[in-house]
């Protein structure tokens, strides 16, 4: 399937994408006025069909947040969180106590999109510096539902996307300690094959 991205480039992915999110964090820590940190402890290469079983149970309740990638690479970013660590986040970085004992409000978690936005943007931008690929991306769309069904939505919506997904561990501290959440950049196979090449200019 084309060609495989390897350790050396993994290692260079987890260099960008703590750059991204120290600049993520900064931009938080301004919008919230409290310290947030986050870092990037762990980047893979994994299957699709991998990412329902580390999303969390696939019969959970699922927050997902997808971004969708146009120019240099297309594809989309997907931030999945079990819908109790949502609620979590929303309190702590909001002081807001979110209800969902009669059903989800999504309009409860529209700061989640905004953190998402955040993350995107200041991880596909050191992707950008790094590489000189231009990388735009839409306004993140929310959705919460079982893990699987999650899962079947960027199929749905994009059509053709690759196997490979990136994994980034995502690592929040500060006042963000209690964030919980996937981070995947879920490339097309050509976009892969571009980012594996301007990797190794």
């Amino acid at each position: 399937m084309g060609m495989n991205i390897n350790e050396a480039d993994l290692d260079l992915l987890k260099e960008i994408g703590n750059i991204g999110a120290g600049n993520a964090a900064s931009a938080l820590s301004e919008m919230l006025g409290q310290t947030v940190t986050i870092n990037v402890p762990r980047c893979e290469l994994i299957q699709f069909s991998e990412m329902t079983n580390i999303i969390g149970d696939p019969e959970h309740v699922i927050l997902g947040i997808l971004v969708q990638l146009q120019d240099d690479m297309e594809g989309y970013i997907l931030l999945a969180q079990e819908l109790e660590d949502s609620v979590e986040t929303v309190k702590a970085l909001m002081g807001q106590d979110v209800s969902i004992e009669n059903g989800i409000n999504l309009e409860d978690f529209d700061l989640l999109k905004e953190v998402t936005n955040i993350l995107a943007g200041s991880y596909l931008s050191a992707i950008s510096e790094m590489t000189g690929m231009r990388i735009d991306i839409s306004i993140p769309a929310m959705t919460a539902d079982m893990a699987m069904a999650i899962m079947n939505v960027p199929a749905l919506v994009y059509g053709e996307v690759g196997e490979s997904v990136l994994m980034l561990d995502t690592q929040f501290g500060g006042a963000a300690e209690c964030i919980h959440g996937h981070f995947f950049l879920i490339p097309t196979i050509e976009s892969l094959e571009k980012l594996k090449k301007a990797l190794n200019m």
